[in-house]
């Protein structure tokens, strides 16, 4: 096999620079799998620079040695090329990653202040209902005094087979039911 080595651009990355190294040495991809048992479709997807849709960059590392030899060349540079590339998506998925981490730290804090916020309010809102009911008493009970609020005259009591008796020989005590006959010093 002749050793194949295509220009290498500082734009190109592993995929293209093996993409060009097998176009240039006339090999298909269907040769290409079949040499090196890679199956198509994940030559394909090397040679697109599709990693996502690759098995683990150990695996890439190996099929991108295989896929190299088999052109004949050294399989450093294009490793090499992988590292950068690699190095890239790296560096773009940590900053994804603490952009990420970033913005879910954020949300956490307004969720954790607006919590806040609805506990004071709810709190403030009870509180005040509280105060409300509270605050409204039942109306205040005068003490009323014992002693009649018109003056009444008294009607006098016939008692059945008995004299008539004066009104204001009888009194009415309050403090005890009943009736009660006159004062001690009322004495005829």
């Amino acid at each position: 096999m002749n050793p194949v080595t295509p220009e290498v651009t500082t734009a190109a990355g592993a995929g293209t620079f093996l993409s060009t190294a097998r176009l240039r040495a006339g090999i298909s991809l269907n040769d290409l799998a079949s040499r090196t048992r890679i199956p198509r479709s994940t030559l394909e997807a090397l040679e697109a620079e599709d990693w996502k849709s690759l098995p683990a960059m150990v695996y890439v590392r190996g099929f991108i040695r295989s896929y190299a030899r088999e052109l004949g060349m050294e399989p450093s540079l294009p490793l090499r090329l992988l590292d950068g590339e690699v190095a890239d998506a790296r560096a773009a998925d940590v900053q994804a990653h603490v952009d990420a981490d970033a913005a879910e730290r954020r949300a956490a804090w307004d969720s954790i202040r607006w919590r806040a916020a609805y506990s004071v309010a709810a709190t403030l809102i009870l509180a005040a209902m509280l105060a409300a009911i509270f605050s409204v008493s039942p109306p205040r009970l005068e003490a009323r005094s014992l002693e009649p609020a018109v003056d009444a005259t008294p009607m006098p009591v016939l008692i059945p087979g008995s004299a008539r008796i004066e009104p204001e020989l009888l009194r009415l005590d309050l403090g005890r039911p009943g009736l009660v006959g006159p004062e001690p010093n009322d004495a005829p």
